[in-house]
């Protein structure tokens, strides 16, 4: 084999094993990330707090100031 050939082979040997930890770490990233679960993140009407709402929670009521609350859109 001729030197040419050689690098060729070094850099396909690299660039797989760059392909290989890259897929590793999406797929760990994925596994182990989590989310807010967004139905369940409020904001106050009056105060303008956001908060998380339980699960078993019927209405969703601030904890400040009880006051009504609706869906968070983030901006």
């Amino acid at each position: 084999m001729s030197l040419p050939d050689i690098l060729l082979a070094y850099t396909f040997v690299i660039i797989g094993l760059a392909a290989i930890a890259y897929l590793y770490f999406v797929m760990r990233s994925r596994s182990l990330g989590w989310e807010l679960s967004r139905p369940r993140l409020v904001r106050c009407s009056s105060c303008n707090r956001v908060f998380l709402v339980r699960r078993q929670a019927p209405v969703a009521r601030c904890p400040r100031c009880n006051g009504v609350s609706s869906a968070y859109l983030s901006k």
